[in-house]
C-alpha cells in the first residue's frame, strides 16, 4: 500500500511540474495543431465579396469590423477553406499559372463579381497576452477583367 502511494504521489508531482510551466496546458504529442502549435502565429485566407474593385483601399492592412463587402462561404461554392488558405499561405512566388488557378478554384465567381482574398494573420497580442491580435492584409484581387496582388508579393 504505501509503493502505490508513493507511486501515486510521484505521478501527481511529475504531472504538476510539467503542466505548471505551461499554465494548465501540456500536449508535448499531440498531433493537433490547436494544441502542438497553441500561441503560434497563424495564418489563414478570407475572401471577401466587394462592390467595386477600389475596395480594397489600397492594399492596406485592416481589423475585422474594417472589412469592406461581405464574406465569401466557401461551403456556398464547395471549395475547401483549407485549401485555398495552404494555397495562399504556401505559395511564395505567384506567377501566372498559380493566379489561373488561384481563379479555377472560384469559378465563374470570378467573371461575375470581385473577390478580394485576404491573408489573414493572427498571433497573440504582445500588449494583451490574454487575446489574440488579427489583421487582414489585402492579397489577391480578382476582378472579372483583371487579377491584382498585393504590391508586397513576389511575382515571376
Amino acid at each position: 500500500m504505501r509503493k502505490n502511494k508513493r507511486i501515486l504521489i510521484a505521478i501527481f508531482l511529475i504531472f504538476g511540474v510539467l503542466v505548471a510551466p505551461h499554465e494548465g496546458e501540456f500536449w508535448p504529442f499531440s498531433i493537433f495543431p490547436m494544441f502542438s502549435q497553441a500561441g503560434n502565429p497563424w495564418v489563414r485566407t478570407q475572401v471577401q465579396l466587394l462592390q467595386t474593385p477600389a475596395d480594397h483601399a489600397n492594399w492596406r492592412v485592416v481589423s475585422g469590423d474594417e472589412l469592406p463587402g461581405e464574406v465569401l462561404p466557401m461551403t456556398s461554392i464547395n471549395v475547401n477553406q483549407n485549401d485555398v488558405s495552404n494555397f495562399v499561405a504556401k505559395t511564395s512566388t505567384w506567377n501566372e499559372r498559380s493566379l489561373l488557378n488561384l481563379r479555377n478554384l472560384f469559378g465563374d465567381l470570378t467573371t461575375e463579381y470581385h473577390l478580394m482574398i485576404y491573408r489573414v494573420t493572427g498571433e497573440l497580442d504582445p500588449v494583451r497576452p490574454d487575446s489574440v491580435s488579427i489583421l487582414y492584409t489585402p492579397y489577391i484581387l480578382l476582378s472579372p477583367d483583371t487579377t491584382l496582388t498585393h504590391p508586397d508579393i513576389e511575382r515571376s
